[in-house]
């Protein structure tokens, strides 16, 4: 569990480091928005990786991937530190992504082997730890530049925090196979059943959901309140917002940990979403920067708990998969990932803001409360 939820914190620098040092990055490197999706973008372009670390951890075990992804990252972080383009800064950051590739599909398939008959309530706790991260990241940022830290440095952080974990998937105890049983469902069986299609989809579409909010918020709330350009105060309310951000996305995750075994996972599934639609297109509202940002965390609130619910879902519904299912169901969330900043940046350049691209995304949970009505069918 601890190898695990270390896992986790790294996964979430990957996402909130970009996000907080974007606007400074940006006027460093002359960035607009469509160019700053692309850089969100990047380091989930290699989560096609997820299906050969799966396979490969099915057969050889987990302890080498982990050590291997640990020092990926590391080597990432400090390369992003160094760019001086933007093409440097795609090539950097995905590298970060590729550590983060082989991160991903093995930390929830652990967690399913260890607690076999807790799936859900286990993968959202897990996945509580990436919301951590995100404050994490967000108070060292708002905290420390004001004494000097740069972008870079905040980087070389990151990076050199990614360490530990390294160490502890050396030498702590993990499970030798995720999958229950001595048989294991291999991939082409899985990818003929229809309600895993469904569930893919959904994966997709969380992604974007949880993604697009995350990695755009800070520059959200700088071009809301300081639209010259960033300023001390700026940075210090983009900080409180994506910590605002991921606090209530821990505290949906922790909660969803208690709630699923009382309303079901369906259920809890649905209910997200419709909370999500609403808050994304309450967005577009005009009522103040207030508004919008407590709007956005609301959706961090209430996004939590549908990527780890989905991968639980799946776990249930096929316990003999292993991990190369996780691997199939991370890589098809990558294209989520990997869409959603892009897209958002594309919808702001040409409109001029980010307003109408936040509330256009109320699109993704509008389908992902069809496809849970799907998955209670099946």
């Amino acid at each position: 569990m601890t190898v695990c939820c270390m896992g986790m914190l790294t996964l979430s620098f990957t996402v909130a480091g970009p996000a907080m040092c974007m606007p400074s990055m940006a006027g460093d490197l002359q960035l607009d928005y469509t160019q700053q999706g692309v850089v969100f973008s990047a380091p989930m372009w290699s989560f096609a990786l997820s299906l050969v670390v799966a396979a490969m951890a099915d057969r050889i075990g987990f302890r080498g991937l982990l050590v291997l992804a640990s020092a990926v990252q590391v080597a990432g972080w400090f390369l992003l530190a160094e760019v001086q383009s933007f093409h440097q800064a795609i090539w950097a950051a995905i590298l970060v992504g590729i550590g983060g590739s082989v991160v991903d599909p093995l930390l929830t398939p652990i967690i399913c082997a260890v607690y076999p008959e807790r799936r859900a309530r286990m993968a959202n706790f897990l996945h509580g730890f990436y919301c951590v991260g995100l404050v994490a990241v967000a108070l060292l940022v708002v905290f420390l530049q004001p004494a000097g830290l740069t972008w870079r440095w905040t980087f070389r952080i990151l990076g050199a925090l990614c360490v530990p974990y390294g160490v502890a998937s050396a030498v702590l105890a993990l499970p030798r196979q995720a999958h229950h049983g001595p048989v294991r469902l291999r991939a082409r069986t899985l990818i003929r059943r229809p309600v895993f299609w469904v569930l893919a989809l959904a994966m997709v579409l969380a992604a974007a959901t949880e993604l697009g909010p995350a990695n755009w918020l800070p520059s959200f709330v700088q071009s809301l309140a300081a639209p010259g350009g960033p300023t001390a105060g700026s940075n210090l309310l983009a900080g409180i917002g994506l910590a605002l951000f991921g606090s209530l996305m821990a505290a949906g995750r922790f909660a969803a940990s208690a709630m699923e075994s009382r309303i079901g996972v369906q259920r809890l599934l649905a209910m997200a979403a419709v909370v999500c639609m609403v808050c994304l297109a309450g967005v577009a509202l005009p009522l103040g920067t207030a508004w919008r940002v407590i709007c956005l965390g609301i959706v961090g609130f209430s996004v939590a708990c549908l990527w780890p619910t989905l991968l639980a879902v799946a776990g249930d519904r096929f316990p003999q998969a292993g991990a190369s299912m996780f691997s199939v169901l991370s890589a098809v969330g990558g294209v989520g990932c990997a869409a959603a900043p892009v897209a958002l940046g594309y919808v702001a350049s040409a409109f001029g803001s980010l307003v109408p691209a936040m509330a256009a995304l109320a699109l993704a949970p509008a389908v992902i409360l069809i496809a849970s009505f799907r998955l209670r069918d099946r």
